[in-house]
């Protein structure tokens, strides 16, 4: 009877011991991933740093993300946006199109802090003024110059 108490209570200990040794595990797990104290990205919102971004928008197809790209950012007063418009892209910036309308609402609810950088070789590629876009376009000698110049800056590079 004695034995097989023993076992019994052997068999307990060895559960327990598992279980204690499992937290242990997964706890040092969990401290080694960065989930004990903050990341570097949780650090730079809490520090309330401004997020400067450069947009690489020269695909036609990535013009649902820049678009909610630029609604999320267009509210956060720390956020400073360069949308580098370059390509086939620059139908965008056209006067009464519809993206037209919605990048002057992005930029007027910015107060400024996002604008639009639009590629001087490419207007004259396609044969556009600067009075055939919305006043809210600033022409750049070239693009990808352009974008090198913020990044030195401390821009952040986004190709959506």
């Amino acid at each position: 009877m004695e034995k097989i108490e023993f076992i019994i209570k052997l068999s307990v200990m060895k559960r327990d011991s598992l279980y204690i040794l499992t937290s242990l595990v997964f706890g040092m797990m969990f401290s080694s991933l960065g989930f004990a104290e903050p990341t570097t990205v949780n650090k730079s919102t809490t520090m309330k740093e401004p997020l400067n971004v450069i947009l690489d928008f020269h695909n036609p197809k990535s013009i649902k993300m820049v678009d909610n790209i630029l609604e999320h950012t267009s509210k956060n007063k720390e956020a400073h946006v360069v949308v580098e418009i370059w390509g086939p892209t620059i139908k965008y910036m056209l006067k009464n199109s519809k993206e037209e309308k919605d990048f002057e609402k992005f930029v007027k609810q910015s107060n400024g802090r996002i604008q639009f950088h639009v590629c001087e070789n490419t207007m004259h590629k396609f044969h556009i003024t600067k009075n055939m876009m919305g006043d809210y376009a600033k022409p750049v000698k070239g693009a990808l110059i352009d974008m090198n110049k913020l990044e030195k800056e401390g821009y952040m590079y986004v190709k959506p």
